[in-house]
C-alpha cells in the first residue's frame, strides 16, 4: 500500500481514480467487517454490511468531508447499516462461533494446543456476554476499547455528547463485567 493519506485518496477517487479507491477498500476492510461482525453477531451479515459500506460510500464520497476522520465515518456508516439489521430481525442476535477472528489464528500459532483451547474458551465466552448487552452498549464498548476511538469520536460517530459517550461505556463495561461473572459459574 502507498503512503498516501486518506483524504488524498478520496480526493483521486472523486476525480475518477478508482485504484484509489481500492486502496482505501484495503485500508479499512477488515475494521468494518470486524466491527459490522462484532455488533451483529454473525459473519456472513457482516460481509454482506461490509460490501455494502463501501458502495454506500463510494456514492456518497462527496459528502465526506476531511475534518472528520475516514475510518470513522465508515463506521458510522457501517453502524447504521447494522442498526436497520438489527431492527428488521427485531430481536438481538445469536452468537456464531462459526466465525473466527483473524487475530485470533494468528495468536494461535504461537500457543500450545492447551493454551489455545483455553483462550478460544475464554473469547467465545466474552463473545457470548457481549452478545447479551443492548446494542447501545455493545457499539460503545465496541468503538472504544476494539476500535480505539477516542471519547469525541465516538460522540461524534453516535451525534451524542461526550458526557453520554462516557456514562454508557462506564455502564457497557460494568453490564459485560456482570455478565462475565454470571457465567463463569460453569
Amino acid at each position: 500500500m502507498s503512503q498516501a493519506t486518506d483524504d488524498h485518496l478520496v480526493e483521486q477517487t472523486r476525480q475518477g481514480d478508482r485504484l484509489a479507491y481500492g486502496e482505501l477498500i484495503a485500508r479499512y476492510q477488515v475494521q468494518v467487517y470486524h466491527f459490522s461482525r462484532r455488533l451483529l453477531g454473525s459473519a456472513q451479515c457482516a460481509q454482506d454490511i461490509t460490501q455494502d459500506v463501501f458502495i454506500k460510500a463510494f456514492l456518497a464520497l462527496d459528502t465526506w468531508r476531511p475534518d472528520a476522520a475516514f475510518a470513522a465515518w465508515l463506521l458510522r456508516i457501517a453502524r447504521n447499516a447494522c442498526l436497520d439489521v438489527l431492527r428488521a430481525q427485531q430481536r438481538y442476535p445469536q452468537v456464531s462461533f462459526e466465525a473466527q477472528i483473524e487475530h485470533e489464528q494468528l495468536v494461535a500459532h504461537s500457543l500450545s494446543a492447551e493454551e489455545h483451547a483455553i483462550q478460544m474458551q475464554r473469547l467465545e465466552q466474552l463473545e457470548e456476554a457481549l452478545f447479551k448487552l443492548s446494542v447501545e452498549h455493545r457499539e460503545i464498548l465496541l468503538l472504544r476499547d476494539i476500535e480505539g476511538f477516542s471519547y469525541q469520536e465516538i460522540a461524534e460517530l453516535l451525534d451524542i455528547n461526550t458526557g453520554t459517550v462516557r456514562s454508557r461505556l462506564s455502564r457497557g463495561r460494568a453490564a459485560l463485567m456482570q455478565q462475565i461473572n454470571s457465567g463463569s459459574d460453569v
